[in-house]
């Protein structure tokens, strides 16, 4: 499964970018759709959104880092795009259903003890309500 994280998120035109390296060739990149689902991963405090190739599942992981600026831009429901970066191009591709999905697992999470005390902690602390 590839998987890459966010490097950083910005706001550019009145939409979030998340910045991505990839070594992988830009031809490959252009046939990836966003699969419109955010995953959890407690041990490692991140959001995980899932792309989807021809053959496969892949992701990009949004670590605890980013998620003061995702906080900001969630609270003006800004489109989030996923610009891939590579030695040759770079390529763009809009993650769909991003803060529908993440609204509704913030609301999970938030004094939820299944995701564990840290991951409640740093949601509920970066996510105010």
């Amino acid at each position: 499964m590839n998987k890459w994280i966010a490097e950083k998120l910005e706001e550019k035109a009145g939409s979030g970018e998340i910045l991505i390296s990839a070594s992988e060739p830009i031809d490959y990149l252009k046939k990836l759709h966003a699969a419109g689902q955010i995953l959890v991963d407690s041990n490692d405090l991140a959001f995980v959104y899932i792309l989807e190739d021809p053959d496969n599942f892949v992701h990009i992981r949004l670590p605890i880092n980013l998620w003061g600026s995702l906080e900001e831009l969630r609270n003006r429901e800004t489109p989030i795009f996923a610009v891939f970066s590579t030695p040759e191009n770079q390529m763009k591709l809009e993650l769909s259903h991003f803060f529908t999905e993440l609204n509704s697992l913030i609301e999970n999470i938030r004094g939820n003890a299944n995701y564990g005390e840290e991951m409640v902690n740093a949601v509920e602390k970066n996510f105010p309500e």
